[in-house]
């Protein structure tokens, strides 16, 4: 080992200026080393050189660069541990296809990915809403039935797919431009896979709120309480509404915390067809666009 010389040092701790002096006295017995194997042509063993530095994400990378432009190579290594699911999994590949992959499966560590997300993290995205009169055995009980109904849990996964299909072509470099969210991380693909789970409890806690504010998710369970023809009848025609982006537009909801989305109105739980409240919305609004013609028209 007498051919290989290792300095490590910890970036956050040490003068820049002694890595400057090492590196110069290292560059300096080099020269002399090359001028004497070619002065006396003699088969002298090869040295190697290895300055390891120790940085974290957030460290200004520019001052060591600055100081490594000539003659040395520079290796960076994210994490000397390796990563379960490799980052070229990640790499060059829409969300969507990643989500419909065993991939997916890998990532969340179930056979069931989303279904497991959506177990995780279904009190977070109840605690986006805020309602008008908060009530912890309402949101025990919903959270009870969206968990316990596996085609309400097919539709919302249907729905949040879809969206991710139509809204994460470039999500890579969403998290790659991001070095607050970086930092959190020991390498880029524990910051992709974890973004992963964000992306899909996000649209879910919207998808879940639009559902409140229209009063349509008690509609969609009181189906399924009751079996009959006219109840199935209601609850296809739910789902239909409910996958119609009209209806079910979450595009322009801002990004979800706790308490962010506020009901102002009281929850109406025996609404028998499915999204009244929506068409009641779509009625008022017409109405008054229609009275108003009516005055212009007098005039």
């Amino acid at each position: 080992m007498d051919q290989v010389l290792i300095l490590q040092c910890d970036i956050n701790t040490i003068n820049i200026k002694c890595v400057k002096l090492a590196k110069y006295i290292i560059e300096q017995f080099r020269s002399e080393f090359l001028a004497k194997k070619e002065t006396y042509e003699i088969n002298m063993p090869i040295k190697h050189a290895c300055i390891i530095f120790h940085i974290r994400r957030d460290y200004e990378s520019n001052l060591i660069k600055s100081n490594f432009i000539c003659g040395w190579k520079q290796i960076t290594i994210e994490s000397l541990k390796s990563p379960e699911a490799p980052l070229m999994d990640f790499l060059d590949k829409p969300l969507y296809e990643i989500i419909n992959s065993e991939f997916f499966e890998k990532i969340v560590g179930s056979t069931k990915p989303f279904e497991k997300i959506l177990k995780d993290e279904l009190l977070w995205c109840l605690s986006c809403i805020k309602y008008q009169h908060s009530n912890v055995n309402y949101i025990s009980t919903l959270s009870n039935q969206i968990l316990s109904n596996s085609i309400f849990v097919n539709c919302i996964k249907t729905k949040t797919f879809e969206w991710v299909l139509e809204n994460c072509k470039n999500w890579q470099y969403e998290v790659v431009l991001d070095k607050t969210y970086l930092s959190k991380f020991t390498c880029l693909s524990l910051a992709l896979q974890d973004y992963i789970r964000i992306i899909i409890k996000q649209t879910v806690a919207k998808i879940i709120y639009s559902l409140e504010n229209l009063s349509a998710l008690t509609t969609f369970f009181n189906y399924n309480n009751k079996e009959s023809k006219i109840k199935t009848e209601l609850s296809d025609l739910w789902k239909h509404f409910f996958m119609d982006n009209t209806t079910i537009n979450i595009n322009n909801l801002c990004e979800p915390k706790p308490s962010i989305y506020k009901i102002s109105h009281l929850m109406i739980n025996d609404l028998e067809f499915p999204f009244s409240y929506y068409f009641l919305d779509q009625i008022n609004f017409y109405k008054k666009l229609y009275y108003e013609e009516l005055d212009i028209l007098k005039q």
